[in-house]
Formats: C-alpha cells, sequence, structure tokens
C-alpha cells in the first residue's frame, strides 16, 4: 500500500524486442546515452516470458535507479520477438508501452549468429562439437 504522498513505481515504457544479432545492444547503447532513456545495467531483463522466477516486483527493482527526468525507461530484450507470450504480457504490464523492433536481413543475421556461436564454442571440447556453417546454414534459413 502507498503512503499518502508515495507515488506508484514507473513501468516500463520502451520495449525493445529483435532476432539475436540485429543490433540491440547498440540500440540500447544508443538510447541509453540521450540521457532521456534509462537502460538497466542487464540490458535483457526478460520480464515477459522466458524466466519462471521473474515476478512484476523483481522485474520493477530493475528500474529502480532510473532518474525521474528520464522520459522512458527500457526493457531491450531479444528474446520477447520469438516469445508466444510477451506480446500479451507486455499489453496487460503496460498498455501505453512503445515498441522498438530490429531487424535484419535473415541470411546475414544468420551468418552472423553462426560466426558468434562458433566464436563462444570451446574448442577443447572435441570436433563433434564443431559447428557445421552448412548444416547451420540449411536449419537457419527453413526457419525464416
Amino acid at each position: 500500500m502507498l503512503a499518502l504522498n508515495e507515488q506508484p513505481p514507473r513501468r516500463a515504457n520502451l520495449i525493445g524486442i529483435g532476432a539475436p544479432r540485429t543490433a540491440t545492444s547498440s540500440l540500447a547503447r544508443m538510447l541509453g546515452a540521450t540521457r532521456k532513456v534509462f537502460i538497466p545495467a542487464e540490458k535483457e531483463v526478460n520480464g515477459f516470458g522466458i524466466d519462471a522466477y521473474m515476478t512484476e516486483a523483481r522485474y520493477q527493482t530493475r528500474f529502480a535507479d532510473a532518474r525521474s527526468d528520464c522520459r522512458y525507461l527500457a526493457d531491450i530484450s531479444p528474446v520477447y520477438l520469438s516469445s508466444r507470450q510477451a506480446a500479451e504480457r507486455i499489453r496487460s504490464y503496460n498498455p501505453e508501452a512503445k515498441i522498438i523492433a530490429t531487424l535484419r536481413e535473415p541470411v546475414s543475421r544468420v551468418i552472423s549468429q553462426y560466426r558468434h556461436m562458433k566464436a563462444k564454442i570451446d574448442v577443447s571440447l572435441g570436433p563433434e562439437l564443431a559447428l557445421d556453417i552448412d548444416a547451420y546454414l540449411r536449419a537457419g534459413l527453413a526457419e525464416i
């Protein structure tokens, strides 16, 4: 319950969605540089779909450090684009929220994702875990 003069916590009102490797990190840096947009330290809050332990109260704590003069509190979480329930959850949380989507030409996005994943693979794990670009592209293009 709020005290007499206490304001309710501000809600995230700018949601960024996009496939992996579509410049959501760049978007977050550019928006945060304006000082009118608060970006939490952990850009991908993922509050609307994949974290079963993310309660609304826990989600709100990610925005507690926002200055009062920030016009937007932003959650830039690419996973929302592929989530079946995220859109309804976002609308239920804040029907006035603005949505920004980042997209990329599909073939270059798949190649970028492949290179990103290959760079993250620990080569000491053995050749059976090596990524095959042809198989990766076939699988990725089949999803488009």
